[in-house]
Parts: structure tokens; sequence; C-alpha cells
């Protein structure tokens, strides 16, 4: 394939010894290297754990997916950054790569592009990232721009953002396939700046989204990226234990989020990785309840949903439990009903057997058993309605992908069978209306969600969870220091 000389060609022509060019930039990157931060990114680590050749591997295999699409053809890929958000003038939140550029590059800074071009030869894939003037430098920290982007990534070349979209004009040729998700731009900035006129030339005939084609790479988890969910699964494990004990002398949905947020950062996260769920009594009814703002009252439950980002990975734990310490007849039946499903559920985590949506089937089936046990329904109920009645106390799927994005890989079908290297979410829960009179008075307005992360391997499961008491007796003992 032709193409420019790249920067890595010009500093061998130059004969600059890249292992001193390496030692003197490194610290001057925008995002953490083994230079900064060698506690937790090794040497030719892009990102914790994950490689400069892991990351070359996912692209290679991006490559060729895409070239089997049509090898007759050539191939551009444009994967943008996510733009800054921001919460009021000036005050940006936190930020956040798109999982894509991450997945494919690691890198982490915003205003950045990856092109990949693809033709019967081979591939080339180029980083566009954003050089800082001295001013920003001064307000915002320093960047990685084209050399330190070159060399921590050990990408093919880079080049500045601003040639984007001269970089694409010159790469297209009459039959050129593109591959953009032009729909729902991830970058508006880049979309309005370099892309739109760029795509202005390429035929509606010829545009293609690489979505699907990555979220199909990244469904399979490497042994790399299993073992940060691993230890995910066990940071996650130890905020909720933490969290629980401060429960019983905090009883506040507000002082829960905090500690969570601390115990989430202090532990080594960069981040919750989500608005959490901390929801009292009958706030838990509402599925997605997040204003956490509440007392929970002595004799409740709470329902919290919530997980930690680690180094681009996330969990997604549910646990439910009495801030008193003790369930109590009634919320030990109701609770021990949800549970029942759950093991249930995982005897189901099998490769090649069941898919998301069968294990939904299960779940609905068996809660429906549930409700007659608990004595909310009887036997002589039809099918319809008893269908009807467990879809409204539990309005929700039995569970999601997960990876690098809570609910991930998006365009992934849950009727795909289940895989080895594949993490998904197992999450039955049940809801008792407040008013609901087919409910006995003791059990209305209590929600119960139990919701572990499980790994499919080549003979069943692996709970990444499995550090976290899910029990009657455990959580009791667990919120009682016994």
């Amino acid at each position: 394939m032709k193409r420019v000389c790249s920067w890595r060609s010009l500093q061998r022509a130059l004969g600059i010894n890249v292992q001193s060019f390496h030692s003197t930039t490194m610290a001057q990157l925008g995002q953490p290297c083994h230079a900064t931060h060698p506690d937790i990114i090794g040497k030719m680590e892009v990102t914790p754990r994950i490689t400069q050749e892991e990351y070359r591997s996912r692209r290679i295999k991006l490559a060729n997916a895409i070239r089997s699409y049509d090898e007759q053809r050539d191939h551009v890929v444009i994967i943008p950054s996510h733009d800054r958000s921001y919460m009021s003038a000036g005050v940006p939140f936190i930020y956040r790569q798109h999982s894509n550029m991450t997945y494919l590059t690691g890198f982490l800074e915003n205003e950045s592009a990856l092109v990949m071009n693809i033709d019967k030869s081979g591939h080339t894939s180029t980083l566009f990232v954003k050089e800082h003037t001295e001013q920003e430098n001064l307000w915002e920290g320093e960047r990685s721009g084209r050399a330190g982007a070159l060399e921590h990534t050990a990408i093919d070349d880079t080049d500045n953002i601003k040639n984007l979209e001269l970089h694409l004009l010159s790469s297209l040729h009459a039959d050129s396939l593109v591959w953009y998700n032009k729909t729902t731009p991830i970058s508006r900035t880049l979309h309005e700046k370099y892309l739109l006129p760029f795509l202005a030339r390429v035929s509606p005939a010829h545009l293609r989204n690489a979505d699907s084609a990555v979220d199909r790479l990244r469904l399979f988890k490497s042994p790399a990226e299993e073992d940060l969910m691993r230890k995910c699964g066990d940071l996650t494990a130890e905020m909720f234990m933490e969290t629980m004990r401060f429960s019983v002398d905090n009883p506040h949905e507000h002082a829960l989020f905090a500690k969570f947020d601390y115990e989430c950062r202090i532990k080594g996260a960069s981040n919750l990785a989500y608005l959490p769920v901390i929801a009292g009594g009958s706030n838990a009814l509402a599925v997605h309840y997040i204003r956490n703002d509440r007392h929970i009252d002595k004799d409740s439950m709470v329902l919290v949903d919530c997980g930690c980002d680690l180094h681009g990975y996330v969990s997604d734990v549910t646990r439910t439990w009495p801030v008193s310490g003790k369930f109590s007849s009634a919320q030990k039946e109701m609770y021990e009903a949800v549970e029942e499903v759950y093991k249930s559920c995982l005897h189901f985590c099998q490769p090649g057997v069941y898919s998301l949506n069968d294990i939904f089937s299960v779940m609905m089936a068996l809660i429906g058993q549930q409700l007659e046990r608990l004595g909310i329904v009887t036997s002589s109920i039809s099918n319809d309605e008893l269908s009807k009645l467990v879809q409204k106390m539990c309005p929700h799927h039995v569970g999601h992908w997960l990876g690098m994005d809570v609910h991930d890989t998006p365009t992934v079908s849950r009727s795909m069978k289940l895989q080895p290297h594949q993490v998904i979410c197992i999450e039955p829960g049940l809801y008792f209306g407040k008013d609901d009179q087919r409910v006995p008075k003791e059990m209305r307005g209590v929600g119960i969600r139990i919701e572990d992360n499980i790994l499919i391997t080549e003979n069943g499961y692996e709970n990444l969870n499995t550090m976290l008491p899910t029990s009657v007796k455990e959580i009791e003992s667990l919120l009682n220091d016994d």
C-alpha cells in the first residue's frame, strides 16, 4: 500500500534513538503511561494490561473483517473520539474516551480520530491528534501530540487532526467504501468540522457503518481483558461490602452514594461506571431510580445497582438488603424467591446451548412459579394472565452484554448463543406495587433485584462477583460483622 513516509520512518532515517526519544517524551503525554504510572502500566502497555501488540492485533482483525465484506474494493474506516461534554460554561464533565476508539488504539484524548486504509495488500492505521499550543498547555496541561501518540501506541502513523479531511480526500477512490456512522456521529465537533465536507463527496451507496464489526470483536474478551474484568469484579465486591456495613448506621441514599464513590476511587478505579441506583423502600419500584436523595426507613430494604470503571472495563452489580441488619420474615421470603430464580438462571449460562433470550424465557417462567409459591397467584390462573403479571412484576430483561460499556456491544443480538470469553449480566428481579391488592400487605412497595457479572468459559461460567454475599444468612452476617 502506498503511503507517505511515517514519523517512525523519519526517525530511523535521521538516526534518532527511539528508546531515548521515548524516555524524554513519555512523561509529557496527555494520558497515563509507564513513565508516569509504573504501578499500573507495564512496559509496552498502552493502557493497563493491554499491550501495543494487542491493540495492533485488534486493528488487524478489524481490517480482515472489513476486507472480507468486499475484497475487490478499497476501504476507509473512520473511528472518531468522543467530544468533551460540559455541565455549564467552561466546566467540563469527567472525560471518557469512546470505547471503540479505546479498543482499537488505547488513545484517550479528545479531538482525535483513527483512520484505517484497507486494500488487498494490507492496511495502514493513522491516528489523528490535536497539537496543543503553549497557551492551551498552560490551561489544560500537556497533550501527547503526534510524536508522543506514535511512541505510546506504536500505531503505523500519526498526523495533526487538522489534516484529517485532506487525508480522507486523498484516500478516496471512485469505488471506495467508507465505514463511518453518519446517522449518529460520535463527535459532533469532528463531524461538522472535518467529516461533513468529506462525506459530501461520498455516494450514499458507498457508505457503511463499522459499529457492528467492532462490536463483534469486543464481544469476545482476551485473557488480559478477562483479567481486568476479574479485578473489576473483585473491587466492586469490596466496595459493596464496605457500603453494606456502612448502611446500618447511615441509612440515607445520598450517604450510600458518597460511600460507593469513595470506595470505588480509593480502591483504584477511575470512576463509578454509571450513575448508581440507590433506592430505599418503594423507590426500588423504579428500575432506574437515580435521585438518590431520600432517607431510608429503618425497617426498609435498599436496592443498590452500582459498578466501577477500572481502566476502561466496567462492572454492573445489584444487591438488595435490609438497612436494619436483619430481614423480616416477609422480606426474607421475597428475597429468597428472587435468589432462587437468580441461582437457577446461572445454571443456563452454558456455551453454545442457550442465549440471553433463552435465559429470559426461563426467568419469566421461574418468576411465575415463585408468584404462586408466595401466594400472589393460584394454579388456576391462565398462562396468558400469568405472563402479563410476570411482565409487570419484572419489566426488564434477564441480562445484557458487558465489557468496556455497561450495555456493551449494542448491535449484537441477545438471541446469539452464549460463547466462551463473553461477559454478561444476570439480573432477575421482582417489584411489588404499593397498591397491588393481589400482593400481601407486608410485601407491597418492595423491589428486589440480584445481579452479577458472568464470564462464559469453555465448560460453563465464572461468576466475577463471587466474593460478594448473596444469601440471606451471608448478608445478615456481613451487616452485623458476625
